[in-house]
């Protein structure tokens, strides 16, 4: 985060210069001068300093927003992670949920806030003291979060589904099923889904909640979505905002399925045979 702010500082004052450069040289424009030479050394120096703006600035995008080599080769080694079948979900969860718990520096999943219109209800922090982690699941997201070839330190928005109910504890790829219909119902508006709620097709009528949310790359183990589940922090009855649980609290098999889009491709089942999806 240190370096991010550096290289932002770099890129507001470089954009700082680039103003002056420019009333330089509008001035050698607008402004008669008593002579020509003063008229020459007014544009050469507003040249120049448009340069030196421009360095300063492409040097501060590439710290700020731009994936090193040793922050791809970070990614990268999550795919080497092991990538077996995950047996009992909520067993899985509940490890993620105690390292969460057992981490008691209150800054931690905490991450620079990126305004978008009307996104002031999606960074409510306090969520990650006072809330719960769930397994979600993606409906959609902005395409620059589906790679990581730059913007590395970026935040975006994307949208996903997510239930208080055990039941999805035990089964959250039930909700792949689910989001190809909500996907198809979404509203056609820029609108940010908050704590909207809906219900599954089962007899009991389960639960589910829409949420639009805001995604930081360096709390996804590849530095984007490379798979659709993934475990997030909140309190629909108290908060507007849902947080990505960052991976340094998801266990080893989770980060290598996600690291690999298996969850995606898993086969749907469920925990408990009689209970129906």
């Amino acid at each position: 985060m240190k370096k991010r702010k550096a290289g932002l500082f770099c890129w507001f004052a470089g954009g700082i210069l680039l103003c002056g450069a420019a009333v330089m040289i509008i001035a050698y424009f607008a402004i008669k001068s008593d002579t020509e030479k003063a008229n020459t050394a007014l544009l050469a120096a507003g040249i120049s300093l448009l340069v030196v703006s421009l360095v300063i600035m492409f040097i501060g995008y590439r710290i700020a927003f731009v994936a090193g080599k040793g922050q791809k080769g970070d990614w990268a080694k999550y795919r080497s992670y092991p990538q077996g079948d995950i047996e009992d979900y909520q067993k899985e969860l509940e490890e993620i949920r105690s390292k969460f718990a057992g981490d008691g520096n209150p800054q931690e999943n905490v991450f620079p806030k990126r305004y978008f219109t009307g996104s002031g209800p999606l960074y409510d922090f306090n969520v990650i003291k006072n809330g719960k982690i769930y397994y979600a699941y993606l409906v959609e997201a902005a395409n620059a979060i589906l790679t990581n070839k730059n913007l590395a330190s970026s935040v975006m928005p994307a949208v996903v589904v997510y239930s208080t109910d055990e039941y999805y504890e035990k089964n959250p790829l039930a909700l792949r099923e689910i989001v190809k219909k909500i996907y198809t119902d979404m509203r056609d508006d820029s609108e940010w889904y908050i704590n909207e709620k809906v219900k599954d097709d089962s007899e009991e009528g389960r639960e589910l909640i829409l949420s639009s949310v805001m995604v930081y790359r360096n709390h996804l183990p590849t530095g984007y979505l490379s798979d659709a589940l993934i475990p997030i922090v909140a309190n629909p009855d108290k908060s507007t905002s849902v947080f990505v649980v960052d991976f340094k609290y998801w266990t080893d098999n989770f980060i290598g399925n996600f690291a690999n889009r298996r969850f995606m491709k898993t086969k749907i089942g469920i925990a408990n045979p009689s209970e129906k999806q």
